[in-house]
């Protein structure tokens, strides 16, 4: 009895009375069996529970089954003894209690938990867990609180019918977040090895071809308007917001990590940034070229922590204005990504090998074999740093040192 002590002494009339005066083992537990009801057992623990079960090897299947009941005196002896009976009747048939249950909890497991269950057994960046829950609760919010086995096939294609209107893009990333989720769900939630879950309601958007067609965003500021662009963001009166949109499209670096770089970063003596845990968690060290050292030099007497801090002591974290009023002055609209996609197309252009762009944008190269033999250390990048540094300050008319000094921040 999974430790128990039992034995014959054991069984006996348990009353209301005789359960409440039992006393406690000095350690560990011991079962009681009722002489009443068969199988039914009383498990008192050192720490002062006592607790009701069914214990019934089914004939039909061999399968030892236990069955809690409940805790006393919350559930009595008369209670005990009743629901004994019921859960006895299904083992005699054949059926389990115990696997009816999970059965029943799984189909009633909600989105939000299976979504919080989800995010709790994956390693995910902060910011994707706030997506996650953010396209849930702010596109789905009454799917919340409901099962995840009443959320349809009709719900779903209605769901991103509506959510399409707003956004044709969100409405698949919606259905994405519910797919994954619900795969999860799905192997977490088993009874005997079998899932309760069928396939995820997702599944019609596909057969019925109802996904949104996404567009690969492939906006870059073009060579011609390079310049322009330079004198835009340099004429900025936000000097942070144009420091940091320079480096942005000098280091190819996410909107994210060029915003979160804090001085520590910074190695002048190595002269080199490195991005810490950034989306892929491999660590991102890059050389810097000339103009950047001198501009962030520039910059390292801000007596802030991060090296393009906010108004509130941060990190830069609204640059709307600036790009907007940026985008104004050099006749086109660009966005933070639009620098990194820049890069990445200057680097392609200079004729470096793609597995050199990729660890200069720190894309993962597990998944190739090749990949796997070429190891590009920081300082194996310093020439394509400097290069590709070179042919910008090249159009935007400056030498490799000119960075300009920067106005003290407020």
């Amino acid at each position: 009895m999974g430790g128990a002590a039992l034995s014959e002494s054991n069984s006996i009339n348990l009353t209301q009375s005789r359960v409440e005066n039992i006393p406690l083992p000095a350690s560990g537990r011991v079962e009681y069996r009722d002489a009443k009801q068969p199988g039914l057992y009383l498990r008192v623990t050192s720490a002062g529970t006592k607790s009701w079960r069914l214990v019934k090897r089914s004939a039909r299947t061999g399968k030892l089954e236990r069955v809690t009941l409940g805790a006393f005196p919350a559930v009595s002896v008369g209670q005990a003894r009743d629901l004994a009976r019921q859960a006895l009747a299904q083992v005699i048939e054949g059926q389990s209690p115990m696997a009816e249950k999970k059965r029943i909890k799984a189909l009633e497991t909600t989105l939000g938990e299976a979504l919080d269950a989800y995010l709790d057994s994956h390693d995910l960046k902060d910011s994707t867990r706030r997506e996650y829950r953010t396209v849930i609760n702010r596109y789905v919010p009454e799917w919340v609180s409901l099962p995840l086995a009443r959320i349809d096939e009709a719900a779903v294609k209605a769901a991103h019918k509506a959510i399409s209107e707003r956004g044709t893009v969100k409405a698949n990333q919606v259905m994405r977040v519910l797919r994954a989720v619900w795969r999860f769900a799905r192997e977490e939630y088993k009874v005997d090895g079998k899932p309760i879950l069928g396939d995820p309601p997702t599944a019609a958007l596909s057969s019925q071809r109802l996904w949104n067609r996404e567009t690969r965003k492939s906006s870059i500021v073009p060579r011609a308007k390079l310049a322009a662009w330079y004198q835009a963001v340099d004429s900025l009166q936000n000097r942070t917001a144009r420091d940091y949109l320079i480096a942005a499209l000098l280091t190819g670096l996410r909107k994210e990590e060029a915003a979160g770089l804090r001085w520590d970063n910074i190695d002048f003596k190595a002269r080199t940034l490195t991005i810490l845990d950034p989306k892929n968690h491999n660590d991102h060290t890059l050389p810097l070229p000339d103009y950047l050292v001198t501009l962030f030099r520039a910059r390292s007497d801000n007596g802030r922590e991060y090296v393009f801090p906010g108004k509130s002591g941060g990190k830069l974290d609204n640059l709307y204005k600036s790009i907007r009023t940026a985008s104004a002055a050099a006749g086109f609209d660009f966005r933070p990504h639009d620098l990194r996609r820049t890069f990445a197309t200057v680097a392609e252009t200079l004729g470096f090998g793609g597995y050199t762009v990729k660890r200069l944008l720190n894309h993962a190269i597990s998944r190739d074999v090749t990949g796997g033999y070429i190891c590009l250390d920081a300082e194996s990048l310093r020439e394509p740093m400097e290069r590709i540094a070179g042919f910008f300050l090249a159009e935007f008319g400056l030498s490799n040192t000119e960075a300009k000094p920067v106005q003290k921040q407020g």
